[in-house]
């Protein structure tokens, strides 16, 4: 399923799983009405006040696009997040409608959780091998805990040669 315009604060947790027919995908953002078109967004589980653990499962997919000038989803969840281990899960990253030479180079987080992410996507698709994605640790009493996936795309760059 598409999960996209959930509020987080109505649940107490999100389990996302698959079946043998179908994945199951999460996708934030949104669709413009009168185009179509993806719209890069934030979908956010929980509140401050109210934590809500995600579980990525089984045959499940975290699926982040990249819309240009900058715009990038993202998934945010205050609690934590579980990526079953031995599990077919992935994240992937596409260019959404744009060329990929059009992406703005930086480093975008795209999963971010307050209580740590456990476990990793067993499988990684970018649209170019260029696009590196990363776990990024912050110290927390004194352990390193993963709190954030982010991607980095570089940025094209100009070369003027002069004779």
């Amino acid at each position: 399923g598409f999960f996209g315009g959930l509020d987080g604060a109505t649940y107490s947790a999100l389990t996302v799983a698959g079946s043998t027919d179908a994945l199951a995908t999460v996708h934030p953002g949104t669709i413009d009405d009168a185009t179509g078109a993806h719209v890069a967004g934030t979908l956010t589980a929980g509140s401050a006040d109210q934590s809500c653990p995600v579980s990525f499962n089984d045959r499940s997919r975290l699926s982040i696009s990249v819309c240009g000038r900058g715009a990038v989803d993202s998934l945010a969840v205050n609690g934590r997040v579980t990526i079953a281990d031995d599990a077919d899960t992935s994240l992937v990253i596409d260019a959404d409608g744009i060329e990929v030479a059009q992406a703005r180079g930086g480093t975008y987080t795209i999963l971010s959780a307050t209580e740590g992410i456990e476990g990793t996507f067993a499988t990684v698709h970018t649209p170019k091998s260029s696009w590196k994605v990363a776990y990024e640790s912050e110290t927390v009493d004194g352990a390193d805990v993963v709190k954030r996936i982010v991607v980095s795309v570089p940025g094209e760059r100009t070369v003027l040669l002069f004779r």
